[in-house]
């Protein structure tokens, strides 16, 4: 989820295209049981979220609707390249 406001009155975000982060990820977390282990959990808390709260997840599932039709784009567009579609384009 993005923040739509700043999270507190009078304040404001700002992108610092320099910016850099350093943090250690522990190596449980690179490993897929984790990955699993933690989809799952999420989608028990959205479950549990869209039942006490109907609606409240509209606007991610509509973005979510919409990712289908842009992983489609996508490989047509890597295949279009593969096979020279995008080569009197860079000129």
């Amino acid at each position: 989820m993005r923040p739509r406001t700043a999270p507190w009155p009078g304040s404001h975000f700002e992108y610092e295209p320099l910016a850099q982060i350093d943090h250690i990820v522990p190596v449980a977390r690179l490993r897929l049981r984790y990955v699993l282990r933690r989809s799952y959990d999420e989608g028990k808390m959205k479950a549990t979220v869209a039942w006490l709260h109907p609606g409240a997840l509209s606007p991610e599932v509509s973005f979510a609707r919409t990712l289908p039709r842009a992983f489609a784009r996508c490989v047509g567009s890597v295949l279009a390249f593969e096979r020279g579609g995008w080569r009197g384009r860079a000129a």
